[in-house]
């Protein structure tokens, strides 16, 4: 098995997936009829239509998935932030929150499973004690097929992790997770984050001193995956080698930086994929930010990746750093501002909203590509803080990481609002989903989203967003111990359906309105929202010919387009279509009749020998687009009932700004406030 990872990279060939598929619990030929029986139920999105530039309509819309009543009512007790997260299986979708979890049956939108954490009223984690438990991070391993589940708790000398495992693909109870405790002595690690492979799950966390808490360094602990996915469940496995495999320091800092360097690392959570070359384990990526003279603000150009070589027999990390546009943020903390309050009955004074700037809290691996977005300052604006992504590639050569930029763009779209606390995630066409918390001076906290088709000019979005849910109330909670923080997030989560790979799930806080006491003084809570959609791009793909609709056979000339669609007793029909001449028009294209049992050998990995493009389209497919987008699949016109408007895409290649420039306020970044980052600020039920 290690041979073969280390034949795998140096070839580039994708053979770790069957490697991890025989070695999994079930065989190969099981594997493929599970597939077929979970994944061929009818599709859970809306239908798709072919008449919008990019269509990103919401399918699905569950409101108050999780909520602080939630907390209130299970456990007790209220928390901010929320730190929403979700991972989606075969058949559910898996929430979480500060403190509480939900298991949300895709096929009837129904919940098999509400708990809390702690183990105040029947505990999630079988080994956590009387304690808060937060930060909880999710996964979906496709690799193994299994959730992975992270969250963790402090005492006085030790940091406490609980992971639970799902024993197969489709958990509906805690009883089909196996559940373990690991415990790291004098260390407080805090935003701790898990993804894992084939062989290993990681879990990267900020390692402080307690005491001093400012971050000495960031640390990778790594387990065994398919021995956690095998179970059983067992307390403080940092003593079984089977188990527990390693862990190791970087930044390690004696002291605090005398530069304010400020270093976050984040693993990526990667996915089976057929493509030559692609990466198929645990990639890290980390901000690389340093303060040169202004106190609370940075700058920031460049990015580092880290993998490991056999990670389970002699882990060997490898790194290389990559240049990225440079940036300004405050760090770590930011205050953006909202729109004033309807209501301040108690004259409290106002608090703006609280974002983390530079560091990275979502990422994903796609083929061969690493994706990853964080908030940073705008060029134009220091008040307005957008999202920034990047797509880099990576590869690796000769036992060594080799990586470049491929574009990277922001959400800046020219307005007052930022959008904070951004989740990406991209589907098996490369196409991209961001989704955040779109807010500003005039602007209440709404949820919103926004995309790139591949086809799209490099580093830009899809403007104006697609708002879902939120908007209509301003937003504060703050606790008694730290009352000048109005925190929001911590992150936000946005996964891809492992059926289709086409259709993500976002997961998100919104204000909800409550009766106003001075501890809601601005008549406001948080609770949570699903939602799912897909990104399309009138059923064309600018790399090969899709079947979301029967398939089609184009004839291009340069005087009119005639559109022919088979009917199932295989009569053509066509239909003309004016088309102004270009020379560049090819004369024609045909995309060859691609049937259902092709596609299924696809994903079996076998030939696909029905389906080709006999020659490239030159012509510029938009004007195609349009005048073709009024047939129907049976041959009549139709005319259109709205104009559908084209979304704009914006440019998001913005200049770095200079501490002069800035006239924002920013938290101070000291070591209570560090010490406060934990999310376990609790208010009275």
């Amino acid at each position: 098995m290690k041979q073969l990872i280390l034949t795998h990279k140096k070839a580039g060939l994708c053979l770790l997936v069957l490697s991890c598929l025989t070695l999994a619990p079930y065989s190969l030929q099981a594997k493929k009829k599970h597939k077929k029986e979970v994944c061929d139920e009818k599709e859970r999105c809306c239908p798709l239509g072919n008449k919008e530039w990019l269509d990103l309509r919401l399918c699905t819309k569950v409101l108050n998935v999780l909520s602080n009543d939630t907390n209130a009512r299970l456990a007790g007790f209220r928390v901010i932030p929320p730190d929403p997260i979700i991972a989606a299986g075969p058949k559910q979708v898996i929430a979480l929150t500060n403190v509480s979890i939900t298991i949300f049956n895709k096929s009837n939108d129904s919940k098999t499973l509400n708990r809390v954490y702690t183990a105040a009223s029947g505990n999630f984690f079988q080994f956590a004690t009387n304690l808060v438990v937060g930060d909880p991070w999710i996964v979906y391993n496709e690799f193994l097929d299994r959730f992975f589940i992270s969250a963790f708790t402090r005492t006085s000398t030790t940091t406490e992790f609980y992971f639970a495992v799902s024993k197969n693909a489709t958990p509906e109870s805690n009883n089909d997770f196996h559940h373990y405790r690991y415990v790291v002595q004098g260390e407080f690690n805090d935003f701790p984050k898990i993804a894992a492979d084939c062989e290993v799950m990681y879990l990267t966390t900020n390692s402080r001193n307690f005491g001093n808490f400012f971050v000495r360094s960031q640390r990778i602990d790594a387990f065994d995956a398919r021995a956690l996915a095998e179970g059983p469940s067992k307390n403080n496995i940092q003593n079984d080698p089977n188990l527990f495999l390693f862990f190791e320091k970087i930044n390690n800092y004696p002291s605090r930086p005398t530069n304010g360097n400020i270093q976050f690392l984040f693993p990526l959570q990667p996915r089976p994929s057929k493509c030559r070359g692609a990466i198929d384990q645990v990639i890290f990526i980390e901000s690389r930010l340093t303060n040169p003279n202004t106190p609370g603000f940075f700058t920031g150009d460049t990015v580092r990746i880290h993998a490991y070589l056999d990670a389970i027999n002699i882990p060997f990390r490898i790194s290389t750093d990559v240049d990225i546009p440079p940036f300004t943020g405050a760090g770590p903390l930011f205050a953006v501002p909202q729109r004033p309050p309807l209501i301040n009955p108690f004259n409290q004074p106002l608090r703006p909203i609280e974002v983390f700037l530079g560091a990275f809290y979502s990422g994903v691996t796609s083929k061969n590509s690493i994706w990853a977005s964080h908030n940073i300052f705008s060029a134009g604006n220091p008040s307005q803080i957008p999202a920034r992504w990047y797509e880099i590639d990576v590869k690796f050569a000769n036992f060594n990481l080799v990586a470049s930029l491929k574009q990277s763009g922001t959400t800046d779209d020219g307005s007052t609002s930022s959008q904070i606390w951004p989740s990406i995630n991209v589907d098996k066409e490369d196409n991209m989903a961001l989704q955040f918390t779109l807010v500003g001076p005039q602007q209440y906290p709404v949820i919103a989203y926004t995309g790139r088709h591949a086809c799209d000019p490099q580093g830009t979005v899809r403007v104006p967003f697609q708002k879902t849910v939120g908007g209509d109330l301003y937003y504060q909670l703050v606790s008694g111990s730290q009352p000048t923080r109005n925190r929001y997030g911590d992150y936000s989560g946005l996964a891809i359906d492992p059926c289709d790979h086409k259709t993500f799930w976002l997961f998100n806080e919104y204000p909800v309105p409550v009766v106003p006491t001075p501890t809601f003084a601005f008549g406001s809570d948080w609770s949570t929202f699903i939602g799912s959609f897909q990104i399309n791009k009138c059923g064309i793909s600018c790399n090969a010919p899709q079947v979301e609709i029967p398939p089609l056979t184009l004839t291009l000339t340069t005087g009119d387009i005639e559109l022919s669609k088979f009917a199932e007793d295989e009569s053509p029909t066509s239909y003309p279509v004016t088309l102004p001449s270009q020379e560049s028009i090819e004369d024609q294209i045909t995309v060859q009749n691609v049937q259902e049992e092709a596609l299924e050998q696809v994903e079996d990995q076998e030939d696909l020998e029905d389906l080709s493009i006999s020659e490239p389209v030159v012509a510029s497919t938009d004007e195609v687009i349009q005048d073709v987008e009024d047939i129907d699949v049976d041959g009549q016109e139709e005319a259109q009932e709205e104009a559908i408007e084209q979304p704009e895409v914006i440019d998001g290649q913005e200049d770095s700004i200079t501490s002069e420039e800035i006239t924002a306020t920013a938290d101070n970044a000291d070591d209570n406030q560090e010490e406060g980052s934990w999310f376990s600020w609790l208010l009275g039920s």
